[in-house]
């Protein structure tokens, strides 16, 4: 009884140190233990790929070298998910084996595998593994990762339009990104309020530069989005500070500065939080 009991404590005690370090590798960003299954077909096609290589370097070295199994690596990091991509890299070090072994170790033709060949297809197998662990973490295929970024950057290049104004109005608008880059840290959000009497365009700063500070700038441009003409004009600044603090970013601030038209009365006002104050030019 007393031998049951400490095999049973064992096993628990097993299982309990398999399940913290099950829990560690999720907490980092990647599930090596669990897959749907939608990457398979993509498996599939990669594993046929390795055989196909080792083969023709084997039959036609002059045409095909051992290095090219770094094709289907390469592949497999943009293509499938890390516990997959391992599998790939098992099957591409038997390939490997398999034709040093074929060929010889003494071996000087064009299809010798060295420990040169061996180093470059373990670099380019740990740059895949890299990349499969970032698209892990992020959650979006490589495939669908530009598309949603063009869709962010038109939805932001649409928010920050100025809307259409009546006749005798004139307004024009420039902003372009440091560095010619699709994000940054300042954007413009318009509306017209008050039933189209009145424009209100807010210009941010945020804090940082280039893609930096693009992530901040996206989230605070939807927020303001949203208040601009929710609230009454001198309560919009006041609120978007609050939203601001609630972020709690250890280096994420913003400046900015909203404009309120009256676009029948010609008054306007500018109100600051911070910002650089606006030039104003007088006609003559």
């Amino acid at each position: 009884m007393a031998s049951g009991a400490k095999a049973d404590s064992y096993t628990a005690r097993m299982r309990k140190s398999l399940h913290r370090a099950r829990n560690a590798v999720r907490k980092s960003g990647v599930d090596y233990f669990r897959g749907d299954g939608s990457d398979w077909i993509a498996l599939v096609g990669l594993l046929l790929t390795v055989p196909g290589i080792a083969f023709a370097t084997m039959a036609v070295p002059v045409w095909f070298a051992p290095s090219a199994l770094v094709l289907p690596i390469v592949a497999g990091g943009l293509l499938l998910r890390p516990s997959s991509l391992l599998t790939l890299y098992a099957a591409a070090a038997t390939a490997l084996i398999v034709e040093s072994l074929v060929l010889g170790p003494y071996d000087q033709g064009p299809a010798t595998v060295t420990p040169g060949t061996v180093l470059v297809v373990a670099a380019c197998g740990l740059f895949g593994l890299l990349i499969a662990q970032f698209r892990a973490r992020v959650g979006v295929p490589w495939r669908r990762g530009g598309t949603m970024l063009f869709d962010l950057r038109e939805r932001i290049r649409v928010q920050s339009a100025l809307p259409p104004l009546p006749k005798g109005w004139h307004r024009e608008m420039a902003l372009r990104p440091a560095g010619g880059q699709s994000f940054s840290g300042d954007f413009v959000v318009a509306a017209r309020t008050n039933g189209g009497r009145t424009l209100e365009v807010v210009l941010t700063d945020v804090s940082g530069k280039g893609m930096d500070a693009g992530s901040r700038a996206l989230l605070l441009s939807g927020a303001f989005g949203g208040l601009l003409g929710s609230l009454p004009p001198h309560g919009f600044l006041p609120a978007a500070n609050g939203y601001l603090l609630r972020q709690d970013w250890d280096e994420g601030f913003a400046t900015s500065i909203h404009l309120v038209l009256d676009l029948e009365s010609g008054d306007y006002e500018l109100l600051s939080a911070g910002h650089l104050p606006a030039l104003q030019l007088h006609a003559g």
